[in-house]
Formats: structure tokens, C-alpha cells, sequence
């Protein structure tokens, strides 16, 4: 570590030493609460793939991906992590990256919105109209993704080349596919899921507005909407 890094750390030891208590309590207990939501909707999206997989072995995956992502870059490390665990549970690793992939999916959907709505609603903020499109893209593509999905689209080969070099690639993306078209078949998981989703961000928001209070810091909880989400987005 260099001397920047060891003065940061020595800040930040500091701050949480002066930190209010119950505060920070509420904050660790609102983000706990926010995975075991998160956690009982990967459940019921892997449910809907036929893998009836116990929740606290789902729960444990979900930190062991945290894990991963805090100590590699990105959060994708994390998602990897947890497919190949996944695997070892027994459970096809395209029902297992679909899955990961759906839940991400809704989960940038809620961000999307709830950005959006803390755009358009944070009061004092002064917001750039490229930050405002970039919401309201991410938004749409993500939505429409979705309604894709729920629209239950054509089967795969109706379009995919049939010649022998693609025979790998064209069973691969057919099992995909099958697990996709699956979530077509079970509109109703898709809707649950992604209000699991918006209460799992809520709930993230909340945590973070409270570990702000618990140091100190007064920021509207408007602002922290669009401000967790973009951060988010970006990581």
C-alpha cells in the first residue's frame, strides 16, 4: 500500500469509529434483508427452469458471488463464480447462466426506473439531459428484453444455421434458448421477479441512505435513488 492508501484507510477507520451505531446496525441489516429477497427471487426464477435448489444453498452462493466481486474487478466475476458453483449443485450450466442472466436483467430494469424516477424527482439536483437519456435507455432496452422474453419468441432453428460446423454452437444456444423460452411460458415469474427486484434496489437505497446518516451525511433520499443506481450501472 502506498501512503495514499494507508491515509485513506486510516480516514476511513476514523470516520466509522465516530459513526452512529444503531445506524450503521439498521444499514447491515437492510442490506442483509435486500439478498435474501434477491436470493428468493433467483430461487423462483430457477424454479420456473425446473431446479427446485434449497435456498440457503442459493443464499451462500449469493455471498460467495459478493466475495468475488469486492475482491476481482466488476461484479461479472462474482456472477461467474456462482454459475460454476451452480454447476457443481447439479444444475445444466445454460439453465444456470440463464438464470443469472434473467435476474441481472430485471435487477438493471429496476435500476433503470428507480434512476429515473430519482432523476425526475431528486429536488435541488441539477441533472445533465445525457444522464436523464441514459436512464431512459437503459430502461427500454432492458424492458424490452423482457417483453421479448414474454412474448415467447420462434424457435431457435427456425433461424440459426443448420451446417455441421455450427452443431456445437447450435446445441449450445438451443439450450439457452429452451431455458428463455421457458420465462415465456411463466409470465407471471418474470412480473415477480421484477418486483423483487425494484424492493431488493429500494431496500440497497435505503441502506445506503442510512450508512450516509450514520456518518453524518444528509443526502436526500431522492438523490441517493438515482445516484445508487448510476454507480451501479457503471460498476
Amino acid at each position: 500500500l502506498n501512503q495514499n492508501q494507508i491515509d485513506a484507510l486510516h480516514l476511513l477507520a476514523a470516520l466509522l469509529l465516530q459513526a452512529h451505531p444503531a445506524l450503521l446496525a439498521l444499514a447491515f441489516a437492510a442490506t442483509v434483508a435486500a439478498w435474501l429477497l434477491n436470493t428468493y427471487k433467483w430461487q423462483q426464477l430457477l424454479r420456473a427452469l425446473g431446479h427446485q435448489l434449497a435456498y440457503r444453498d442459493l443464499l451462500a452462493l449469493n455471498y460467495i458471488g459478493i466475495f468475488y466481486s469486492l475482491v476481482l474487478p466488476g461484479q461479472v466475476s462474482g456472477e461467474v463464480m456462482k454459475g460454476l458453483r451452480l454447476t457443481q449443485s447439479g444444475c445444466p450450466a445454460a439453465h444456470g447462466a440463464v438464470s443469472i442472466g434473467v435476474d441481472r436483467l430485471t435487477g438493471v430494469l429496476a435500476l433503470g426506473v428507480l434512476g429515473l424516477a430519482g432523476l425526475l424527482a431528486a429536488p435541488q439536483v441539477d441533472v445533465s439531459r445525457s444522464l436523464l437519456w441514459f436512464a431512459v435507455a437503459v430502461t427500454a432496452l432492458t424492458a424490452g428484453a423482457l417483453l421479448f422474453m414474454a412474448a415467447r419468441p420462434p424457435r431457435m432453428g427456425s433461424w440459426f444455421p443448420r451446417a455441421r460446423p455450427f452443431s456445437y454452437v447450435r446445441s449450445l444456444l438451443s439450450t439457452v434458448w429452451q431455458a428463455l423460452a421457458a420465462y415465456g411460458n411463466a409470465r407471471s415469474v418474470l412480473l415477480r421477479a421484477l418486483v423483487l427486484a425494484v424492493g431488493f434496489q429500494v431496500l440497497v437505497t435505503f441502506s445506503n441512505y442510512l450508512a450516509a446518516l450514520a456518518v453524518g451525511v444528509e443526502v436526500p433520499i431522492m438523490a441517493l435513488l438515482w445516484i445508487v443506481a448510476l454507480v451501479s450501472l457503471l460498476h
